[in-house]
């Protein structure tokens, strides 16, 4: 008799490894996102790329002129690119 808490669905990590046949373009917009969606939904990444929060990069226009970054923003800037690679 099988233990059903032994069974277990695929490690959905393992879909990053997973090939996009084509590259986006103008003309293949709708198979494309067959191929893509159900990767960014299984790591649960809409929310990253469907209308993200993406904090103010300056808080104030004295931080704009002196340079200084908004702490929220380079958190963000930091995960936006780790999700990119």
């Amino acid at each position: 008799m099988s233990n059903p808490s032994s069974t277990s669905l695929p490690n959905p990590s393992h879909l990053f490894h997973a090939v996009v046949a084509e590259k986006l373009d103008d003309s293949n917009y709708l198979h494309w996102k067959q191929q893509v969606e159900p990767i960014i939904k299984a790591h649960k990444l809409h929310r990253f790329v469907v209308n993200p929060a993406i904090p103010f990069r300056f808080l104030s226009e004295e931080d704009r002129n002196t340079g200084l970054v908004n702490p929220a923003y380079e958190e963000w800037e930091v995960q936006d690119q780790i999700l990119l690679a």
